[in-house]
């Protein structure tokens, strides 16, 4: 299925369309690869997530059971990140990590809203930020936890501190360097290498 491209928006993320249906989607670093998300006209949230390679749709995960998704990024390859929301008032309820061939990667369920999500060029590492939960038991809440998706090794967890709490995130590869942007401030905040 072809998704004709609409507007570049101002903040990073591009306008699709699908028939009748706006598809708001977040590009991979050079555009070839897009993760969108989209409200079906029965839906009063975006409930499903593409993949688009240039402008043809590779598939669709619908979200079922009153859930609703959000497309964070993906990797030069297709990898992707999406969280799942749902009622009431469009509570976290986990994310999931997929790659171009429809296969999950990486999953974890939290009600710990996610601040900012980062994955690697191509699709090795991810890093999570998680906002502080109303659950004090949730393992992630206000966590930021390092993985490498190639293992399912989890490189990293730390409390962040107020300074990188709600920073954006970037990780490299190929060792999995971790930085966190705020206030036009960036600081290393994990590396295998130190």
């Amino acid at each position: 299925m072809k998704a004709e491209r609409g507007a570049d928006l101002s903040d990073g993320k591009t306008l699709f369309w699908l028939d009748n249906l706006c598809l708001t989607c977040v590009p991979s670093q050079r555009g070839n690869w897009h993760v969108c998300s989209f409200k079906r006209e029965e839906s009063r949230w975006d409930d499903t997530i593409a993949l688009l390679k240039g402008d043809e749709v590779q598939f669709s995960v619908k979200l079922g059971n009153g859930s609703y998704g959000k497309a964070h990024c993906v990797s030069l390859n297709g990898a992707f990140i999406f969280s799942i929301h749902g009622d009431p008032d469009n509570r976290m309820k986990g994310l999931i990590v997929m790659n171009s061939s429809h296969q999950e990667l990486f999953r974890v369920e939290t009600s710990c809203h996610l601040i900012s999500a980062a994955i690697s060029e191509f699709g090795q590492y991810i890093a999570l930020s998680f906002a502080i939960g109303k659950d004090t038991t949730d393992p992630y809440s206000g966590r930021l936890e390092v993985i490498d998706l190639s293992t399912g090794e989890v490189k990293m967890s730390l409390v962040k501190s107020d300074k990188i709490y709600h920073a954006s995130l970037d990780v490299l590869e190929p060792d999995g360097e971790v930085f966190a942007t705020s206030n036009g401030k960036s600081v290393l905040v994990y590396s295998n290498r130190i």
